[in-house]
C-alpha cells in the first residue's frame, strides 16, 4: 500500500514539476513577445497590397470556337476560370 502512495506521490511531483517548466516557458516567450511588439526597430517589413477592385459581371458574345479556346488555355495554365484568364491577361496590358 505505501509504494502504491509512494508512486502516486512521485507521479504528482513530476506533473507538477513538468507544469512548472511550461508554465516558466510560457511567460519568457510572452515577455518576449511583448518586447518585440514594442520595438520599433524590430525590422520588421509590412508590404502594402495593392488596392482591391470590385468585380462585376458583364455579358458579351463569343463565337463558340473562341470560347472553347479560352477555357483549353485556362485549363491547361491552372486557371480556376476563364475569366480569370481573361482578367490576367488584360490586366498585363499596358
Amino acid at each position: 500500500m505505501n509504494t502504491k502512495f509512494g508512486e502516486r506521490v512521485a507521479k504528482e511531483n513530476k506533473k507538477n514539476d513538468n507544469r512548472q517548466r511550461k508554465m516558466e516557458g510560457f511567460k519568457t516567450t510572452q515577455q518576449s513577445t511583448k518586447q518585440s511588439k514594442s520595438s520599433p526597430l524590430d525590422n520588421t517589413h509590412i508590404p502594402k497590397q495593392e488596392p482591391v477592385e470590385i468585380k462585376h459581371k458583364y455579358t458579351f458574345s463569343l463565337k463558340p470556337s473562341v470560347r472553347a479556346k479560352i477555357e483549353k488555355i485556362a485549363k491547361e495554365n491552372n486557371y480556376k476560370s476563364s475569366s480569370d484568364l481573361l482578367n490576367t491577361m488584360f490586366e498585363n496590358m499596358d
